[in-house]
């Protein structure tokens, strides 16, 4: 299947998966109905505010006064996500709706992560044929689905951890061998995936542990490290400079670093290095009594089925492929264990989707042999029973998180867990 054609059938199944969801109910309005505000006659959720009136700033002359009052300011939650809200500001500049601006803006970024989805196991050493099944799992996801029609662009940010991880596999990998000019590609590809979601913290961990077991990598590690610091500088600058013109940024009270820190959540003041040490051992031992309830809700935010297919795929993956599932799943279940909610717990999903596909075709080959030794299948060829069988396991694992379509919203309510408010 070309590359076109790839395309072509991922934004079918995107909008085949928003389309209920934009026409009926959303995830949030049957998780949450108490945080929807309307927009435009639309429901969305009420967090979506902040991403408006950024969406307002870039779209109209209001002053930044009438937008950014100082009691609210210009918080995180809008730094990381100033390319979601910029595409959904270009794209409402055309269409005249700020509800539809943010609503394509989602599918935009969707589609982009599930095409990438498939580039990037393709890189991997992975089939075609798996990694198409890939790109599709990412397309039912529901890191895409729970959050399309909220407004407040999670679709887009969510997904868009495969496309900076392509990005960056081709600048160390790929690209220019001088690693000082692949480090300033990656940092710069680093920042902007900060300003997408805040992926970074993501991105840096992984690649770091799987180029610490690979075989002559000091070049990539250097161009990692290189990375990271143009990173900061431009993170820094970035920082200075929305300072300079009147939006100096409030952090958010889960801010990375103001966990790590003890600090103080939203004032962004670490507290003394005493009671930061206390607070990280205090951390450390609540993270310790928490990772089997982490580990079950990591399975529950992909859904048991999808991880059991792909644990089979694992047993049958390439080691690079391992490397890198392994890396992710370490670094998702490390950062669940300071936040754990399913968007988090979830940030290997390029990598498990991979497994979950190449586990989808280890058993449709499996039972196509099977089938072939017990029933005379005449002249139907192996590659198509093959097909049907992993057509029919697709349709499986993408209702197992999908039921909601027919009205049946048990997932949902388990998906959005301590969130869920009853009817």
């Amino acid at each position: 299947m070309t590359t076109g054609r790839v395309a072509i059938l991922l934004a079918a199944v995107v909008v085949a998966m928003a389309m209920p969801r934009i026409a009926g109910p959303s995830w949030r309005v049957i998780a949450m109905p108490n945080q929807m505000r309307l927009m435009e006659g639309r429901p969305v959720q009420w967090e979506s505010e902040t991403m408006f009136r950024t969406m307002k700033a870039m779209v109209t002359d209001l002053p930044n006064e009438a937008l950014y009052p100082p009691t609210f300011g210009f918080s995180t939650d809008e730094y990381r996500a100033i390319l979601p809200i910029f595409t959904a500001s270009v794209i409402a500049s055309v269409v005249g709706s700020l509800y539809w601006g943010s609503m394509l803006a989602d599918l935009s970024w969707w589609w982009g992560g599930a095409v990438c989805t498939v580039a990037l196991l393709g890189r991997l050493g992975v089939s075609r044929g798996v990694a198409v099944m890939a790109g599709m799992l990412t397309a039912v996801s529901p890191l895409g689905v729970a959050y399309v029609g909220s407004g407040n662009l999670h679709a887009a940010s969510s997904l868009s951890l495969p496309i900076f991880a392509t990005a960056i596999w081709d600048a160390l990998f790929v690209a220019h061998p001088r690693p000082l000019l692949a480090g300033m590609r990656v940092g710069i590809l680093l920042f902007a995936a900060s300003l997408t979601y805040t992926y970074q913290w993501v991105l840096i961990p992984t690649f770091a542990l799987v180029i610490a077991v690979q075989a002559r990598t000091g070049a990539r590690g250097l161009s990692l490290l290189a990375g990271v610091v143009v990173f900061g500088a431009l993170t820094i600058c970035a920082r200075q400079a929305l300072a300079l013109i009147g939006l100096p940024i409030n952090a958010h009270i889960n801010d990375p670093l103001a966990v790590l820190l003890g600090g103080e959540g939203a004032s962004g003041t670490p507290n003394s290095l005493a009671n930061a040490v206390s607070a990280g051992l205090m951390a450390v031992n609540r993270w310790v009594q928490n990772a089997p309830s982490v580990f079950a809700d990591t399975v529950w935010s992909y859904h048991p089925i999808m991880v059991a297919v792909a644990v089979v795929g694992c047993l049958h993956a390439s080691r690079p492929v391992l490397a890198w599932v392994g890396a992710a799943s370490l670094v998702a279940f490390a950062q669940g264990l300071i936040y754990s909610v399913p968007w988090v717990t979830m940030t290997a999903f390029p990598y498990l989707y991979g497994c979950a596909a190449l586990g989808v075709h280890v058993q449709s080959t499996l039972l196509q042999k099977k089938l072939a030794m017990v029933y005379a299948l005449g002249d139907v060829s192996p590659k198509r029973v093959r097909s049907i069988i992993a057509g029919a396991m697709m349709v499986v694992l993408t209702l197992s998180t999908n039921l909601d379509v027919i009205g049946i919203d048990w997932y949902v309510v388990k998906w959005w867990g301590f969130w869920y408010v009853p009817h």
